[in-house]
């Protein structure tokens, strides 16, 4: 799933969880064996393995042997795939506290949608999802769910709904808090050689410009079009390793390199400036409200109980062959 972002947004995989009383869709999983059960929620098999394999290739940069016989990288794995769920699942419970559900048309639209690739000659329907670890069943609840987290998340950041306290005061407070302001180069990882690139920028940014380095090594076009101003970011909503190199530094500080899963980044620290506030409000707004949407989520996921069934060892046992 690609995502139109600036790279250095924190990315969730869209995951699933299996006993919704918000989503009802029509397909049915072919393993509905239940894996976890986060609160009174059960993810059966289906969704399991479709996160967990994708969360595997994604943390494995594509290259999924890396793992076997790195039990650190295992753990990693196992942790990201139950905070992607935990997420997920707390935002469908946020929906249904909120009564936010897919209407009769927008399950018509998915389900048509749907019946179209399959039904299409010229897509190799079973080999995409074979080759995507979906099913049915997967594939239909990825689709609604992504509608879904939409819904809830415009009903609950709206404003004139009241449920998020916006303020001008609480935004310019939030703005003076909880933003960051940097400038960075970012070194793509699938750019030939792009760890001694990132090094030689590292070595320059004593004695170019670090706006000009932007411009010649630069692989982040997000970045490229706010050279001039810098990335204002609020805390909690990039990559954590950034955040805290960030978190670390002194206004006009640079960074050395900083190793992420999409790329190297180095980073030069900014304050933030008032007249940004000023131009750019609604932009503000905008991640403030997302900061409040996200805090809402971890309070749903902080009371989640866990508890794993006997299947679950099938996903923490690596074999070679």
């Amino acid at each position: 799933m690609k995502k139109i972002l600036p790279a250095i947004l924190m990315v969730f995989v869209l995951a699933l969880s299996s006993c919704s009383q918000v989503l009802d869709i029509s397909a049915k999983p072919e393993d509905s064996r239940t894996v976890v059960r986060i609160g009174s929620t059960k993810i059966n098999r289906d969704y399991y393995y479709y996160v967990f394999m994708n969360t595997w290739s994604d943390l494995c940069g594509g290259d999924m042997d890396l793992i076997y016989g790195d039990p650190v990288m295992q753990a990693e794995l196992n942790d990201m795939v139950l905070e992607t769920l935990s997420r997920n699942t707390a935002i469908e419970q946020l929906a249904k506290k909120h009564g936010v559900k897919l209407t009769s048309e927008e399950k018509e639209l998915i389900k048509s949608r749907l019946d179209a690739l399959k039904n299409d000659p010229e897509s190799d329907y079973a080999e995409s999802l074979k080759s995507n670890y979906m099913t049915e069943y997967t594939l239909e609840y990825v689709q609604s769910f992504e509608v879904l987290w939409g819904k809830v998340y415009s009903y609950v950041t709206d404003i004139g709904n009241g449920i998020v306290p916006c303020s001008g005061d609480d935004v310019k407070k939030s703005f003076s808090e909880d933003f960051g302001r940097i400038k960075y180069v970012m070194v793509s990882k699938d750019r030939e050689d792009a760890l001694d690139i990132a090094r030689t920028v590292a070595t320059l940014t004593d004695r170019e410009e670090f706006e000009e380095l932007i411009r010649q090594y630069n692989d982040d076009a997000n970045m490229d079009a706010l050279v001039d101003d810098g990335y204002y970011f609020i805390k909690g909503q990039i990559i954590p390793d950034v955040e805290e190199a960030v978190a670390e530094m002194e206004t006009g500080q640079i960074s050395p390199v900083i190793d992420t899963d999409i790329g190297y980044f180095i980073i030069k620290k900014f304050e933030p400036e008032q007249s940004y506030l000023d131009s750019n409000y609604k932009s503000v707004e905008e991640k403030y409200l997302a900061k409040q949407f996200n805090a809402m989520v971890d309070e749903i996921m902080d009371g989640f109980s866990i508890k794993y069934t006997a299947l679950y060892r099938e996903f923490t046992v690596f074999k070679t062959e």
